[in-house]
């Protein structure tokens, strides 16, 4: 019931932007920037945003469009919005079958609650996101895989059942798990569905991604939201513990130090890793540059715990970072002609809703 309620309230309040959008210019300009439609949304609404997601609303005048003769909206299948979710690479260590698990850990869950493990600003989402704002599906070739055109005339008929069924969370965070595990030892594989970077230039065709976890993995992709796979290159896969630290300036405190795990440092204990400041990422929810760590101690007993994380590189040394988003990107629906026929379009958005993800 708390997952229902959550993606009603979100539904309900990105509704209530529509609305205002369609007849304030100013305000669907602040709304559709790239990457600032949750900070609009709590500005102007008051609403704030349970998940850890990076949102934003296309408007490239590309639909989707009313229908004022049959009362309702055209789109087509899966060609509008989208989900883009970011795999980490295989770390080169002997064993990536733990990584895999902590990944899946992780990622289990799609719509994951926002957490206060980091406290620094969320540094990623320029770079997971400057340009797929501004890129539509006018940009993918015609391939054999792609869906019903507008010009069909067709109102997709695939299931938007987001709120109401937790059983494809759970099933899409396993074949998510099974296609990173695949990705990491299949290189075609991992060619064909994961994407290094999205740009204007992108060449991936729309439903790419649903059709490849369909042919290698059986699996029937439940939402009309194209899914786009990146490479999340923030993801680090590290060795964490307590540590004592002593900074060159004289200064003592403890924290959580995280080094990076390769094939030199997998099999090092955490006092032995601590010898160096060469594999060292950061000191976790702390703004200490290892530049400016004078020693690490850690006692005997110090039990070190692998895990994911995140983090920026500038001049040779790394910043930790919220942990990469998932995208939701959503076309602005266009208004029709007649403002008198605002509130009928405005609720057939709402309501035809396998065509529009969160709508109600």
């Amino acid at each position: 019931m708390e997952l229902t309620k959550q993606l009603l309230d979100f539904r309900a309040t990105y509704l209530k932007a529509i609305a205002k959008a369609w007849n304030d210019e100013e305000f669907r300009k602040e709304l559709c920037l790239p990457g600032n439609a949750l900070s609009v949304l709590d500005k102007y609404f008051g609403y704030k945003c349970p998940w850890n997601i990076q949102f934003s609303i296309k408007d490239l005048g590309e639909g989707p469009f009313y229908n004022e003769a049959r009362g309702v909206y055209m789109t087509d299948s899966l060609s509008f919005d989208k989900f883009v979710v970011s795999v980490p690479e295989k770390p080169t260590i002997p064993n990536p079958a733990e990584a895999l698990s902590h990944y899946y850990f992780d990622n289990s869950w799609i719509l994951e609650s926002i957490t206060d493990d980091v406290n620094h600003p969320n540094l990623s989402l320029q770079q997971v996101f400057d340009t797929l704002c501004a890129s539509g599906h006018k940009d993918h070739p015609e391939s054999a895989f792609i869906f019903p055109s507008m010009k069909d005339g067709l109102i997709p008929e695939a299931s938007y059942d987001l709120g109401n069924s937790n059983t494809h969370f759970v099933e899409f965070g396993g074949v998510m798990a099974a296609a990173v595990a695949l990705a990491w030892s299949n290189t075609k594989f991992s060619n064909s569905l994961i994407e290094e970077t999205i740009s204007h230039s992108s060449t991936n065709t729309i439903g790419r991604a649903t059709k490849l976890l369909k042919d290698w993995l059986d699996y029937d992709y439940p939402w009309d939201v194209d899914l786009i796979v990146k490479k999340d290159k923030l993801a680090k896969y590290a060795r964490t513990f307590d540590a004592a630290l002593t900074l060159r300036s004289g200064e003592q405190l403890r924290g959580t130090v995280a080094y990076l795990l390769d094939e030199s440092t997998f099999k090092l204990s955490a006092r032995d890793l601590s010898a160096s400041r060469d594999k060292l990422l950061f000191v976790l929810d702390e703004q200490i540059s290892p530049k400016d760590i004078e020693s690490i101690s850690v006692s005997e007993s110090t039990i070190a715990i692998d895990k994911w994380v995140w983090c920026v590189e500038s001049k040779g040394s790394y910043q930790q970072v919220q942990k990469t988003p998932l995208g939701i990107i959503l076309s602005f629906p266009e208004a029709p002609d007649d403002k008198a026929s605002q509130p009928v379009a405005l609720t057939r958005y709402n309501n035809d809703g396998p065509g529009f993800p969160f709508t109600c």
